[in-house]
């Protein structure tokens, strides 16, 4: 969440301890340990490993589950690339999916349809805080003897069911980095409830935290870390730490606030926002507007200016399966068809979640949305 005054202070003073303390750099115990432990918390997990972005958290954890070349990962067409480019790095496939239009999660209508004797895990995206059908997920987990692997980097604290998600992924990974609802700057995270699947982690991204902080005895027998050195940074840690006890609050308050923008514009003529399962308890990064008729939404932008009101276009356009990325320099050929994220990506703006905290913001917004609506005709 934005930081505010009595955040910031607080923060400059864990940050200036650790500076005199020279605690710059933590292998294993003390801060890590502290916030590993917090995380593990905030997901409903057992236990966590900390790493230094969103995106080595992923690749981590398809290490973890041992992605080598061949093997594929369905994740949904809309969303950022960092998800998908360890994919590629370990020599999997990622196999690219369509969305709900009233949801923009996964559509796991067509999921179902793409599984082959290849695929070895699910890759579900929380787009801006909502949920992916949890239920609908767990069983066809089941059936097809699936991983399940959830990016919340959106989704700090989110709950399905009244429970956290990590009830219900066998891994949990998110980017505490840049502008996100808790971040350190550039810091990630991954949880899990598998000991196995934790020393694996530790295996790839962790010098020096083997083979000591294994809690396996499988890779006992090794005198380091076999892979890419992922640590974090204290300092990135210190300031998610302090943002977390606060947290709950925050975010309290702008859900509740962000809910009744919603529910008093929910007769708005050209502006749409996106809908949830019912089981889904979603927290807000961004709030979505979709406008279907094309035509006007040059218009909405030029509206929102006009009343200074800051927003983003469509973080992600192009769609994975169209990105250079992927189609040129990893060469991933997709053979499907995703006609609704082709509809959509090119119809949302995104309002960021700052906007919402204030109630004297939340009754201008309510009233400049109104007259936008109406100008748009």
């Amino acid at each position: 969440m934005k930081y505010f005054e009595e955040d910031i202070e607080n923060q400059i003073v864990k940050v200036n301890a650790l500076i005199r303390e020279q605690k710059l750099s933590v292998v294993a115990g003390d801060i890590l340990e502290q916030f590993e432990f917090l995380c593990s918390n905030l997901f409903g997990s057992k236990e966590g490993v900390a790493t230094c972005n969103g995106t080595s958290a992923l690749h981590l954890a398809f290490f973890a589950i041992n992605i080598t070349k061949g093997d594929e990962i369905i994740v949904p067409t809309y969303g950022y690339h960092a998800m998908v480019v360890p994919i590629c790095q370990l020599g999997g496939i990622p196999v690219f999916c369509d969305v709900f239009e009233d949801t923009l999660t996964i559509n796991t209508e067509e999921l179902e349809k793409i599984i082959n004797r290849k695929t070895k895990a699910l890759l579900i995206h929380q787009p801006w805080g909502n949920l992916s059908n949890v239920d609908r997920l767990i069983e066809i987990k089941e059936k097809y003897n699936l991983y399940l692997i959830s990016d919340s980097s959106h989704a700090h604290g989110a709950k399905w069911n009244n429970l956290p998600l990590g009830r219900y992924y066998d891994i949990i990974c998110a980017s505490f980095g840049k502008d996100k609802l808790i971040s350190g700057g550039e810091l990630g995270i991954a949880t899990m409830n598998s000991v196995e699947i934790r020393d694996r982690m530790l295996l790839y991204g962790h010098v020096n935290r083997v083979p000591f902080d294994l809690k396996c005895k499988r890779y006992k027998y090794l005198d380091n870390a076999i892979g890419i050195k992922y640590r974090p940074h204290a300092l990135a840690m210190a300031i998610a730490i302090e943002q977390m006890e606060t947290f709950p609050s925050r975010i309290r308050r702008v859900t509740d606030n962000i809910t009744l923008f919603k529910d008093q514009l929910k007769d708005l003529r050209n502006i749409r926002f996106l809908n949830s399962f019912d089981l889904a308890c979603r927290v807000y990064w961004k709030v979505i507007l979709i406008v279907d008729v094309e035509s006007k939404q040059e218009s909405l932008k030029n509206l929102m200016k006009e009343n200074e009101i800051p927003f983003e276009e469509n973080h992600y356009n192009p769609l994975l399966h169209e990105n250079s990325i992927f189609t040129e320099f990893y060469g991933i050929q997709s053979k499907g068809y995703y006609p609704i994220a082709e509809k959509l990506k090119s119809k949302i703006c995104q309002l960021s979640a700052y906007l919402f905290y204030c109630d004297k913001d939340l009754s201008r917004l309510v009233e400049v949305f109104r007259e936008i609506d109406r100008k748009l005709g």
